[in-house]
C-alpha cells in the first residue's frame, strides 16, 4: 500500500469524527464502511500508524477501532487481544471502548469470557445508550448464552428484547437487528414471530454488497436453528405427554396387580385357614374316639358314660377356641359359637353332676 493510500484512509477518519460523534452509532458505521473495504496490507500500515499517531488521541482511537472491526471480520482474534492489552490503559475512557472489549471476549467458547462480554455490554449502554450497535451486542450476547442454554439472570431475555428494540428504532431498520431479535423470540418460544423476523432481515439485506451472500447464509442459518429447536420443543412435549400416559398405565396396572396380589392373598389365607380347621375338627373327632375307647376300657358303663360326655364338652370348647384364634381381626364371635360353647359348658357341667 502506498504512503497516499494510508494518508486517505486516516483523511477520511478524520473528516468522519469531525462530522460525527465518536459514540455514535452513524461514526461506527462510517468506521465500519472503511473496514469493509480494508486490504491486509493496509491494515498493516495502519498498525504502524496506532502506534505513531498519539498526539492526536481521537484520531489514534478512530485507527483503532478500524482495525479492532477489520480483526474480527477477518477471524484474527490474537491481533485484537495483543491491542487490547496494549491500549486498554489508554482508550479506557473512550464510551464506546467498553463495547469493544465486549466484542473481543464473545469470540472465546469460555464460559467465563462470555459472562464478562455481558457485563462489558452493560457498561457500555450506561456509557451510550441510544447506540444501536452496541444495543444489538448486549442482545446477540443473551441470545448466544439462551441458544447454548448458558446460566442467565432472570428477566435477561425480556431485557434484551427492550433493548434490541430500540436497537431496531435506532438503528432505521438495519437488517442484522431483526435476526438478533429472531434468535431471543426463539429462545422464548415464539417460533412463528421469530421466522417471520429472519425473513424480514433476508428481505432488507442490500444484493448489491459484497458480503450480501454471507449474511444471507447467517440469516438462513439462524432459520434452520430457529426449526430445529420448534421441532425439538414440540417433540419433547410429545415425549412428556407420552412419557406421563404410559406412567398413568404403569400406574393403573400396578394398582390392579396389587389388588389381584391381595385377593390371592385372601383366598390362600382363607383356603389355609378353612383347611387347619378341618384338620383341627378331625383331630378333636380322633380325640374324642380314643379317648372314649381308652374310658370304655377301664371304667364301668355307668362311670364311662358321665366320662365320654365331660370329654365331649370338653372336646367341643377346646375346638371352638381353636377355631376362634384363627378368626382374622377383631370381629366378635358369631351366634352358633355362642350356642357351641354353651353346649360345650354344658355337656362338662351335666358330665361332672350327673
Amino acid at each position: 500500500m502506498s504512503a497516499d493510500s494510508s494518508h486517505d484512509i486516516v483523511g477520511k477518519l478524520q473528516a468522519l469524527s469531525s462530522r460525527v460523534a465518536l459514540d455514535t452509532r452513524d461514526w461506527e458505521r462510517g468506521v465500519t464502511g472503511l473496514a469493509t473495504h480494508l486490504s491486509a496490507a493496509e491494515a498493516a500500515e495502519l498498525a504502524g500508524v496506532l502506534t505513531t499517531s498519539s498526539e492526536d488521541r481521537d484520531l489514534q482511537y478512530s485507527v483503532f477501532y478500524l482495525l479492532h472491526i477489520y480483526y474480527r471480520r477477518t477471524r484474527d482474534i490474537n491481533s485484537i487481544g495483543s491491542m487490547m492489552v496494549t491500549f486498554a490503559e489508554t482508550f479506557s475512557n473512550y464510551p464506546t471502548f467498553a463495547h469493544l472489549n465486549s466484542m473481543y471476549l464473545r469470540q472465546f467458547d469460555s464460559i467465563e469470557k462470555i459472562e464478562r462480554a455481558l457485563e462489558e455490554a452493560r457498561i457500555a449502554i450506561d456509557r451510550c445508550p441510544s447506540h444501536a450497535g452496541i444495543l444489538n451486542n448486549f442482545a446477540e450476547i443473551v441470545a448466544v448464552m439462551g441458544e447454548e442454554e448458558l446460566p442467565l439472570p432472570l428477566d435477561t431475555i425480556d431485557e434484551a428484547l427492550g433493548s434490541i428494540t430500540r436497537a431496531i428504532t435506532n438503528g432505521q431498520g438495519y437488517p442484522k437487528f431483526f435476526a438478533t431479535k429472531a434468535r431471543l423470540l426463539a429462545i422464548k418460544g415464539e417460533y412463528t414471530d421469530a421466522r417471520r423476523l429472519i425473513r424480514q432481515a433476508i428481505s432488507a439485506e442490500d444484493p448489491t454488497e459484497f458480503d450480501y451472500a454471507l449474511r444471507v447464509g447467517d440469516y438462513q442459518a439462524h432459520m434452520l436453528e430457529i426449526l430445529v429447536r420448534k421441532f425439538s420443543h414440540e417433540l419433547g412435549e410429545e415425549i412428556i405427554h407420552a412419557r406421563e400416559e404410559v406412567e398413568g398405565h404403569r400406574t393403573k396396572v400396578d394398582e390392579s396387580l396389587m389388588n389381584q396380589q391381595k385377593s390371592v392373598e385372601t383366598a390362600l389365607n382363607g383356603a389355609q385357614t378353612s383347611n387347619i380347621q378341618f384338620l383341627g375338627f378331625f383331630a378333636a373327632l380322633l380325640s374324642f374316639v380314643v379317648g372314649s375307647t381308652q374310658i370304655l376300657s377301664h371304667e364301668s358303663s355307668s362311670v364311662a358314660e358321665h366320662l365320654i360326655i365331660v370329654l365331649g364338652g370338653v372336646m367341643l370348647l377346646v375346638l371352638l377356641t381353636f377355631t376362634s384364634v384363627l378368626r382374622s381381626g377383631s370381629n366378635p364371635w358369631p351366634k352358633a359359637y355362642w350356642i357351641g360353647a354353651l353346649v360345650a359348658l354344658v355337656l362338662i357341667v351335666g358330665g361332672l353332676l350327673y
